[in-house]
């Protein structure tokens, strides 16, 4: 659920369905943590097939990131789940 909210945080800033260049510092510094902890909540949300990642290998190149869901999506499966709970 910690991820979730993470995404959310995403979905302000980014649309879905197109990929996006983004820095990985620009996401640590959007979420207030360590870009060592961004990387890790990024390979989650990646794992959960929350997001598309693509990580710029080399100098200078971006990292592409793909929102996978839009956020009413993830809010009404928030909703049921603590529904359900």
């Amino acid at each position: 659920m910690k991820y979730r909210t993470y995404y959310l945080q995403l979905c302000d800033l980014f649309s879905a369905e197109e990929f996006v260049e983004v820095p990985l510092k620009r996401l640590a510094d959007e979420w207030e943590i360590t870009t060592r902890y961004a990387k890790k909540i990024i390979q989650e949300l990646h794992r959960q097939k929350f997001i598309e990642w693509k990580p710029g290998i080399g100098r200078g190149n971006l990292s592409k990131l793909r929102l996978l869901y839009s956020k009413n999506e993830v809010v009404i499966q928030l909703a049921k789940e603590h529904i359900r709970k």
